[in-house]
């Protein structure tokens, strides 16, 4: 739960994506909780989906997503490490997840470390080896490096009621020393920064193909480092789900097929209810006009839901929650509205817009002045007073300036009698 809200909070924070749906399903209580979380995948259209399980449960999820046809041309789906890093749990399905991309711990295989823990690995029979394993392996010779260090940790009897929890007492001193911490072991050279996470974090980008006539199998095809960030090497021989050289836009940009949950409410005339009507959709008027047109055009079938207040929706403050048909489709009754809803600001913040159909501004119609004709026509953009003003102005300004023409040396009339008075 933390981890999937972490992802949540950094996705929409710091790469302003648009994260349409999170859900979590229980693998050990069969396919019910998985069903549920895969349909509200398929309802909200995304194209670009996260899977974050167990390996042992990611056969079960993808599988299902590819009977709900949510593996084709135009998807993509992104498994994490312990799918990546167990590649043996899709093989009964591979040549059906040909296209998934995926992230691994990205663990140097030549390093003389990795060669000794392989070696002393393979004895073990039935076992696997993967990134995973290779860094708790280093993580359990770091943990017991910093304890050796620290020497704070005595014996103490575990509690697990919670009214009986008590803070440990060495596990500042045992936090520090483990930070301080510089390891090179079998997945690489381990040294933490001053907020306890791994200075330079590195995973591998992969993608699930078959080259020739090999198993499928996770090829890396790029890497991604806390400092470099992503560098893809290799694009141009990544597979996709469904069309191998198509790269998806990873946008829903088709509608064949589905369908919709369409929030409507009575508004005249854009949305009329009939009476005594026994159809499912009863509705007429010029908003389920332009759907059901659109419904011919793009194939896809729709039923209208009405909220149980008949509003278009407002938010309540108090309770941080909209009413009305935003309320039902931020909430998932509809998956989304077919009406003459205004675009204001607070709607803005919570719900997209398409391209408006129709603008109506706000007009006043007042009755308007007969004209006629008169040889003084050009006097009328202003009134009596006004022109007096201007008049009263112009006389004055003659006056000031001839004035200043007598009185002033730098006059016409005044620098003569200036000059004639030195003379």
């Amino acid at each position: 739960l933390n981890g999937g809200n972490s992802i949540h909070q950094r996705l929409t924070e710091e790469r302003n994506f648009i994260v349409k749906v999170i859900t979590f399903f229980d693998g050990v209580v069969g396919t019910e909780s998985l069903n549920r979380s895969i349909s509200l995948v398929e309802r909200s259209l995304s194209r670009i989906i996260l899977l974050h399980c167990e390996g042992r449960y990611a056969d079960m999820a993808l599988s299902l997503g590819y009977q709900m046809g949510l593996m084709g041309k135009g998807y993509v789906w992104i498994v994490t490490d312990d799918v990546t890093g167990n590649p043996h749990v899709l093989k009964k399905n591979a040549q059906k997840y040909i296209g998934l991309l995926g992230i691994r711990f990205a663990v140097d295989k030549q390093s003389v470390e990795f060669q000794e823990f392989r070696s002393e690995f393979s004895i073990l029979p039935g076992t696997h080896l993967n990134p995973a394993l290779t860094m708790t392996h280093d993580a359990i010779q770091l943990t017991g490096n910093a304890l050796a260090e620290s020497r704070t940790l005595i014996e103490s009897k575990a509690k697990c009621e919670y009214d009986e929890w008590e803070p440990w007492k060495e596990g500042t001193a045992f936090y520090e020393a483990l930070t301080k911490q510089s390891f090179k072991g079998a997945s690489g050279t381990w040294v933490f920064n001053d907020t306890g996470l791994v200075a330079e974090a590195k995973y591998e980008i992969v993608n699930f193909r078959a080259d020739g006539f090999e198993v499928p199998k996770f090829h890396e095809i790029g890497r991604w480092t806390s400092r470099a960030r992503m560098d893809v090497n290799n694009a141009r021989n990544v597979e996709y789900l469904g069309a191998p050289l198509h790269r998806p836009l990873g946008l829903a940009n088709s509608l064949n097929g589905r369908h919709l949950k369409l929030g409507m409410t009575a508004n005249p005339p854009f949305a009329i209810r009939k009476t005594k009507c026994k159809i499912a959709n009863c509705w007429e008027g010029i908003c389920p006009d332009i759907v059901h047109s659109l419904s011919e055009r793009l194939n896809f079938s729709y039923n209208f839901v009405q909220p149980l207040d008949g509003e278009f929706g407002w938010y309540d403050e108090e309770k941080e929650q909209w009413s009305g048909l935003i309320g039902d489709m931020l909430s998932g009754k509809t998956d989304m509205i077919s009406m003459d809803l205004s675009i204001g600001a607070q709607r803005k913040k919570y719900i997209d817009f398409t391209v408006a159909f129709m603008d109506s501004g706000i007009s006043l119609a007042v009755k308007g002045e007969y004209g006629k004709n008169s040889f003084y026509f050009f006097l009328s953009p202003f009134s009596n007073q006004v022109w007096a003003m201007i008049v009263t102005g112009v006389l004055v300004m003659g006056i000031c300036l001839n004035l200043l023409s007598k009185l002033s040396p730098f006059g016409s009339y005044g620098s003569k009698a200036h000059a004639r008075q030195v003379c």
